[in-house]
């Protein structure tokens, strides 16, 4: 086996990426060898988290920091890492450039005070 991180050829846009989460997992990520956009409101705030786990995961990662809509456009296999409660607006918002035949995974888990419930348990859907 090689000790030499691979290189992926198929991006995965993260999100709402430059949150805990979304650091956490570019990093992880990029340190493994995968390419990954951080996905951003803000461009330059998206830039700036990507600069950061560059520095973190060494010269070899294959990082970028783009607007989200850019970042979801620029890849069919998205990570959703934003709160839940901002989730639909986002959604709704990014819907045409998420491309057809794409993967959205998301990482959170609503707890039931996101819609009027208690903080300690995860909202149910009926």
């Amino acid at each position: 086996m090689s000790s030499e991180p691979r290189t992926s050829v198929r991006p995965i846009s993260i999100i709402g990426g430059t949150g805990p989460a979304g650091m956490g997992l570019a990093l992880r990520w990029a340190r493994a060898g995968e390419t990954i956009i951080i996905g951003s409101r803000d461009e330059q705030r998206a830039q700036a988290a990507a600069a950061a786990i560059q520095l973190k995961a060494g010269s070899q990662a294959n990082v970028a920091g783009m607007e989200n809509s850019l970042a979801c456009a620029a890849a069919d296999i998205l990570m959703l890492t934003v709160p839940f409660e901002g989730q639909a607006a986002l959604l709704r918002q990014l819907k045409n450039s998420i491309t057809e035949g794409s993967i959205l995974i998301d990482a959170t888990v609503p707890l039931a005070s996101a819609v009027g419930g208690r903080a300690s348990r995860p909202a149910q859907w009926r």
